[in-house]
């Protein structure tokens, strides 16, 4: 046989080699790939809440009114070898409009809170942790008083609260 054929054969057999190596290195990385996503949780709820009370013939008194009421409560949870992260968002925003002569609408709800915590395993159940939150508002709050012009007492992220700690947190084992 000429020497051409065991070239062939050498490069053919190096290629094939490569080839199923490449392939052993792409399964790892996919079964990375996935242990990662594994390592990561989300859930929550979001919603939209409506009601209304039309009120006709009613000799108690009382009066028309319609409100409104969105929200969500969102969590995200890492947990991988010594790592423990979870973060929280809830918020929600509520009006209410009622069939009257002062102040017809008003805000019923009005948060925004979040809150982080990344933890570092020290022990068994203990993790030495960094946490953080922030806690405000959307919109502008009035100080309802009847017959009277209604003053803004709060406004857009004002107030507004952040806080910082550090700490120990102890989580149960599942």
């Amino acid at each position: 046989k000429s020497m051409k054929h065991y070239y062939i054969i050498l490069i053919l057999s190096a290629l094939t080699i490569s080839a199923t190596y490449a392939q052993a290195d792409k399964t790892k990385t996919t079964e990375k790939a996935a242990d990662s996503v594994k390592a990561w949780k989300f859930d929550g709820v979001i919603g939209l809440n409506a009601g209304a009370t039309n009120l006709f013939f009613w000799s108690a008194g009382g009066n028309n009114n319609a409100n409104v009421l969105t929200f969500a409560k969102l969590r995200l949870q890492y947990q991988k070898d010594a790592i423990a992260w979870e973060t929280n968002f809830d918020t929600d925003f509520g009006l209410t409009w009622v069939d009257q002569e002062d102040d017809q609408l008003k805000k019923t709800s009005d948060d925004i809170k979040f809150n982080t915590k990344l933890g570092w395993k020290i022990k068994d159940n203990l993790y030495l942790t960094a946490s953080g939150s922030f806690k405000s508002q959307y919109a502008i709050g009035r100080k309802y008083k009847k017959g009277q012009y209604d003053p803004v007492i709060s406004k857009w992220l004002a107030p507004s609260n952040t806080e910082l700690s550090l700490g120990i947190d102890w989580k149960k084992s599942v």
